[in-house]
């Protein structure tokens, strides 16, 4: 697949677009095909590198996506082939005492996926591979292209996702 690519930090001299593998599904992973992504200060600060923050090399950066399921792995039970989906960036263990209250942020192995994880994890390629839990479908009257401008919407809203509460998704792009 071709993706964005950065080997070293620095300027936007250091960015490539070139081929690397297609990502392939964890037990609980899901692949997408990346029909929207955004750029926001976190592939900024990943490409310049950050004093104290490891960056993990080679990157593809990307933390908002959208795109539609291609593969899963086999516990990831709750996402379909063809599944419209946007990805909520917010990486947790999922069982230590902030995640089972729902605020996964506070979570001390959380990451932003796209920003802190890798190597080659990210939204600016073809394909990209997320945790299936990290995904929710695509309301049908948001297009790709007003997808691209919601960035960090769904993050922001990620705690009344996790909460069970209904998102607008139009009131808040």
């Amino acid at each position: 697949m071709k993706a964005i690519v950065f080997e070293r930090n620095g300027g936007l001299e250091v960015l490539q677009y070139k081929d690397v593998a297609e990502p392939k599904p964890g037990p609980n992973e899901v692949v997408l095909k990346v029909k929207a992504s955004a750029c926001n200060f976190n592939d900024i600060w990943a490409r310049r590198g950050l004093p104290g923050m490891k960056i993990l090399l080679p990157h593809i950066s990307g933390s908002d996506a959208a795109g539609v399921v291609v593969a899963r792995g086999s516990e990831a039970h709750d996402v379909a082939l063809g599944d419209e989906v946007v990805v909520h960036c917010g990486i947790a263990c999922r069982h230590c005492y902030y995640c089972t209250r729902g605020e996964e942020f506070f979570c001390h192995d959380f990451k932003i996926w796209g920003f802190q994880t890798g190597p080659l994890d990210g939204a600016h390629g073809e394909y990209c591979k997320v945790p299936a839990v990290n995904v929710l479908a695509k309301p049908k009257n948001l297009t790709w292209k007003k997808q691209r401008r919601c960035r960090w919407c769904w993050s922001r809203c990620g705690g009344c996702w996790c909460r069970g509460r209904t998102c607008r998704p139009e009131t808040s792009c």
